[in-house]
């Protein structure tokens, strides 16, 4: 018979071994479809059929999750080589900075050097011209000064009875003020004349060192008063120091006299015979005696050798300016080029943690996927097994069935009299004899002693003693476990001074004293240190101090009631995961963004959990018992707030399942 069972089921337990490829998705794709290729081998395939719908809707998802990661791994390969090439972009730049920094450095040296060479030029322009001036000649001698600090810049002649500001006043335009000294000899047929300034700004003049006008103001061009009227009769030639200054604006500076029948520029008149022609007479102005030919060919080589040096200085000064701003778009293409690291470097940062989520959740996608596959598995195993077994065990009873010899009346007879209980006893021993014939039919009548022993009694006992012992765990023993457990809450002694000061009296404390203990409990990179139970203690203790109105702010924050704090207070004591929550929840929350529902102290217990559960999962697991965890799921969270009871209820049966998963897994390890 066992032999027909093996011929008939027996293929059925063969697994398939078709060679798969390394791909998960290509391996759990075949699986899926062995899945399918087996359901006409089960009689009761609904389940069975739903969880082949579940894995195959879960190879979907891993599937989506399997491109979004090739396209997160993607991008972060460009982003790679895009900040690779930043780097190297910013690496060339340096490099160009650092070649074109000493060319600035030589440029300047040699725009200095040639500085240096214009000005000895200019020394020695100015040295041969004050020879020059100091010699004596045709017109009046000037010296130019700075308005404001009075400093020498140059002097020169002037054979003319006007001045702008520019070439003859040292290239300067404006803060200047200028000395004019010599000597003014009238026309021979005068016998009078007086004087006048037209200027822009200043005008002062002295006569025969006598100060006969004065009119020292910043205006616009204008004329100054007159001065005394002098004879000239006889002395023709008059002494005279005349001062002119420019603060600012254009500048001018004309000297005026007064001539028979007019008035005029200084040196000007009216030819003989009165209205003939009007002509001006350059020795008018004149200072000391003429300079000597070699003073006067010094003086020209110190021009020629100045416009050579200034030609010299302009070309290293263009020289010099044209690699300043070369280092200055150098510059700025390096600072171009580090701001473009800096965004590839953040783009690159953000891109790799795209990526390995996108690797993490599609992990994740693969293990859900493998484990539906192994759950339609199990099922499909276990469902097959039973099937198998139903088949075993109906072939058997059809080839009882079949046998003549179990259907005897001698096997009924005995049944009802339990007096054949003593036959069996003495037929068991003369057995060995008759081997051949007697043993056979006797091993048939024992299974009709089996109805005696029917239990029918047993029930009989359960009728009223079965409900008493159910109340035994005594819902008042319930309670109990609160009532014991306040008792340990003075147990850790706070030894340590500054956390003990910071606790406040009850009734007394604000939202600063518990911020102030939760201070206390981080590090100084203001990470959180593994709370001690003293710690754990101090914080409870501050919770239960508050006041009201704190209560009431804290609750809001955690999404709790105020009347709850005191369960949080307690539960911190007992429960790591919700001290660590409690302490982080600030943190936890401003990292959770935006979220559709409100982030609760719930939530960042739960975090917290799973990171536990990240580090340890089958630890975790396997210190779960489902059994006992369901027996106890009316009495959940008695103890807790109403949003830790429904976020528990949410996880309670998942919890169970993958602790029977992961403890099947295991099983199946061994």
């Amino acid at each position: 018979m066992f032999t027909v069972i093996l011929l008939a089921f027996g293929w059925l337990f063969i697994a398939p071994l078709g060679a798969y490829s390394d791909d998960p998705l290509t391996i759990a794709d075949q699986k899926i479809q062995e899945l399918n290729d087996n359901i006409n081998q089960l009689n009761y395939k609904d389940e069975y059929k739903i969880l082949i719908s579940i894995a195959e809707d879960n190879y979907d998802s891993a599937v989506l999750a399997k491109n979004n990661r090739d396209l997160k791994v993607n991008d972060y390969d460009n982003k790679v080589v895009v900040k690779t090439t930043a780097n190297n972009n910013k690496i060339s730049a340096q490099s160009a900075v650092d070649l074109q920094t000493p060319i600035v450095a030589t440029d300047l040296a040699n725009k200095n050097t040639a500085q240096d060479a214009l000005d000895i030029a200019n020394i020695n322009v100015s040295t041969t011209q004050q020879a020059i001036q100091n010699a004596g000649g045709a017109g009046l001698r000037y010296d130019v000064y700075s308005l404001s600090s009075g400093a020498y810049l140059c002097s020169g002649v002037l054979n003319s009875s006007s001045m702008s500001p520019g070439n003859a006043t040292c290239g300067q335009y404006n803060n200047i003020q200028v000395k004019f000294t010599g000597t003014i000899t009238v026309p021979s047929h005068w016998t009078s004349t007086y004087f006048a300034g037209y200027t822009d700004d200043g005008f002062r003049m002295y006569i025969n060192g006598v100060l006969v006008v004065d009119n020292w103001v910043s205006q616009g061009a204008t004329w100054s008063p007159y001065s005394p009227v002098y004879d000239v009769s006889e002395d023709k030639t008059l002494d005279v120091e005349i001062w002119w200054f420019n603060g600012e604006g254009p500048g001018s500076y004309h000297l005026g006299w007064a001539i028979p029948g007019g008035w005029t520029g200084a040196g000007c008149d009216f030819t003989e015979g009165w209205g003939e022609g009007f002509s001006c007479n350059l020795n008018t102005f004149s200072n000391g005696s003429a300079p000597t030919q070699e003073q006067t060919n010094a003086y020209n080589q110190a021009l020629s050798n100045k416009e050579t040096a200034q030609t010299f200085y302009n070309n290293k000064l263009s020289i010099y300016n044209s690699s300043v701003q070369n280092l200055t778009n150098l510059t700025q293409n390096l600072t171009t080029a580090t701001q473009n690291l800096t965004i590839a470097t953040q783009s690159l940062a953000s891109a790799l943690t795209a990526k390995n989520n996108a690797i993490g959740l599609y992990e994740e996608s693969i293990l859900i996927l493998n484990n539906s596959i192994s759950d339609a598995w199990d099922y499909y195993n276990e469902q097959l097994n039973k099937e198998i077994q139903s088949a075993i065990a109906q072939a058997a009873a059809n080839a009882a069935a079949n046998q003549p010899k179990p259907e005897p009346t001698p096997s009924i007879a005995p049944s009802p009299a339990p007096k054949p209980e003593p036959k069996p006893e003495p037929t068991i021993a003369p057995e060995p004899k008759p081997e051949p014939s007697a043993p056979k039919p006797e091993p048939t009548v024992e299974p009709a002693p089996k109805p005696e022993p029917k239990p029918e009694p047993k029930p009989e006992t359960k009728p009223t003693i079965d409900p008493l012992p159910t109340p035994e765990p005594k819902p008042t023993f319930a309670p109990e476990p609160p009532i014991t457990k306040p008792e340990p809450k003075p147990n850790p002694v706070i030894k340590d001074q500054v956390l003990a000061a910071l606790i406040p009296q009850k009734g007394e404390g604000t939202s600063e004293d518990l911020s102030g203990v939760i201070a206390n409990l981080t590090s100084k990179d203001n990470k959180l240190v593994k709370l001690s139970p003293e710690q754990s203690t101090a914080i409870s203790q501050t919770l239960k101090a508050l006041t009201q109105n704190a209560k009431q702010d804290v609750a809001k924050d955690l999404g709790i009631a105020p009347s709850e704090v005191e369960k949080i207070a307690e539960q911190i004591k007992s429960d790591p995961a919700i001290g660590t929550a409690f302490v982080e929840f600030s943190e936890r929350s401003e990292d959770a963004g935006d979220t559709p529902m409100p982030f609760t102290l719930a939530d960042a217990t739960t975090e917290v959990q799973t990171e536990v559960f990240l580090e340890d999962p089958f630890g975790a697991v396997f210190n779960v018992d489902p059994l006992e965890l369901l027996s106890n799921f009316s009495e959940l969270g008695m103890d807790m707030t109403n949003d830790q009871r429904e976020k528990a209820q949410e996880v309670i049966i998942p919890v169970i399942i993958v602790s029977q998963i992961a403890s099947r897994m295991i099983g199946n390890r061994r």
